[in-house]
């Protein structure tokens, strides 16, 4: 069993711990976020989706969609989403995530760089050469 095969076994014992009710706790939040990428990671893309999309939906009623952990949820769902070759719904999602961190954050701030900069691939992707400049 390699190292990520490790932590995917760990998370996902970790995430089944906690009852339904209780993902609203802040760290079966992160839990389930990082087992999450760690599925995405490892090419386990249906998963690490239906993953994401639980968290966010928890994450935008119980911190709102301005929380910088919702934000990084939008962002982490439309790479998902962008290594599934749905674009149009990564194209939400990431431009969400650009879009508020530049409100929130500020538009120099790292984080919201870095949400410019996977809308910059999404729209190469798109073949938006001009929008990815």
């Amino acid at each position: 069993m390699g190292r990520r095969d490790e932590a995917i076994a760990l998370g996902e014992t970790l995430w089944q711990s906690w009852p339904g009710a209780a993902a609203e706790d802040g760290y079966a939040q992160v839990i389930g976020s990082n087992l999450a990428q760690a599925y995405a990671r490892a090419g386990r893309l249906d998963e690490a989706e239906r993953l994401h999309r639980e968290i966010l939906a928890v994450r935008e009623r119980t911190l709102g969609p301005r929380d910088e952990r919702t934000l990084s949820t939008y962002n982490n769902l439309g790479m998902t989403l962008m290594k599934r070759d749905r674009l149009d719904e990564a194209q939400s999602f990431l431009g969400r995530a650009a879009s508020l961190r530049r409100e929130v954050l500020g538009p120099d701030h790292p984080k919201t760089l870095g949400a410019r900069g996977n809308c910059a691939v999404l729209a190469f992707k798109l073949g938006r050469f001009a929008e990815a400049a």
